[in-house]
């Protein structure tokens, strides 16, 4: 591959960034090697990591002068910077190009399809099985200091961006996909397709993580009679990250100890674990009538 040649330069990857989704790809090549539109995908998720967290791209051998072009200003003077302000600009680049060529909400129907007669397609069980991991990874969730969270590439940008907001309806979007696809599992009769389940309660629980530093929880709230074990410890662990405070009606500022002080702290993931276990009595208690 022309990106990983030794001798590359800076330039000539600002060019294949832009030049790559341009790029048919054929079913057969003489030298056995097949790429698809999700190896792409995944490759430009490669390309894009880091795009929103300033001082990614520092490295302590990077030279000291700032001689990289970076492009033309509106005066027409010369905008110059150092090498890591270049990948810094590729890695934005291949992120907007994500977002304009694959994940707008043009480009979404096909990865959000969820007919019975398409999920039973060899391609699209390809699509999410190989997409999934990729994204997942891509908007994980990391703790960047004590007991401070962000989702990688989205929640640490402070640009407010149109692609921005795109990524965040896209994320949105991806973490319900992976609730209906398993309420319309258990709902159907053919047991084989739930045991195929192909979003995984890995994917579950990355979606509560994710909504929950979005504050998009409520958008999986239909789904509470669904939630599995782990997907209640997430809840809890999220909720007891919270803080109360005097206002709250305690002495002074400590963490919480149970979920009903996160609940008072407003946390919508300690709402969200108790609507659930209101769901679990109640069921309890029809089961148990004569």
């Amino acid at each position: 591959m022309r990106w990983e040649t030794d001798g590359i330069t800076l330039s000539e990857r600002r060019g294949l960034v832009e030049d790559g989704f341009n790029v048919r790809f054929v079913s057969f090549r003489p030298d056995g090697l097949s790429f698809s539109n999700e190896d792409r995908i995944l490759f430009y998720l490669r390309i894009a990591e880091g795009w929103a967290r300033p001082g990614f791209f520092e490295s302590p051998l990077d030279p000291t002068r700032r001689d990289y072009l970076l492009g033309i200003r509106k005066d027409g003077s010369y905008d110059y910077g150092y090498v890591a302000d270049v990948r810094q600009r590729i890695a934005v680049r291949a992120f907007e190009l994500l977002w304009e060529r694959s994940f707008s909400i043009h480009c979404q129907s096909t990865l959000f399809e969820i007919d019975r007669r398409v999920r039973e397609r060899f391609e699209y069980r390809y699509r999410i099985a190989t997409l999934l991991p990729g994204l997942m990874a891509f908007f994980r969730e990391e703790n960047r200091l004590s007991n401070h969270f962000e989702i990688a590439n989205l929640t640490e940008c402070t640009d407010q961006s149109e692609t921005k907001h795109q990524a965040v309806k896209f994320v949105v979007r991806l973490s319900r996909f992976m609730w209906k696809v398993l309420e319309q599992n258990i709902n159907e009769s053919d047991p084989e397709t739930f045991r195929n389940d192909e979003t995984t309660p890995e994917g579950r629980t990355w979606s509560i993580r994710v909504l929950a530093k979005l504050n998009k929880l409520h958008v999986i709230r239909e789904f509470a009679p669904y939630f599995g074990k782990g997907d209640v410890e997430v809840l809890r662990e999220i909720s007891m990250r919270n803080r109360i405070r005097p206002e709250h009606g305690v002495s002074k500022t400590r963490q919480v100890r149970t979920i009903e002080e996160a609940r008072i702290t407003g946390c919508p993931a300690a709402d969200l674990f108790a609507y659930h276990q209101f769901l679990t009595r109640h069921k309890r208690r029809t089961r148990c009538k004569p």
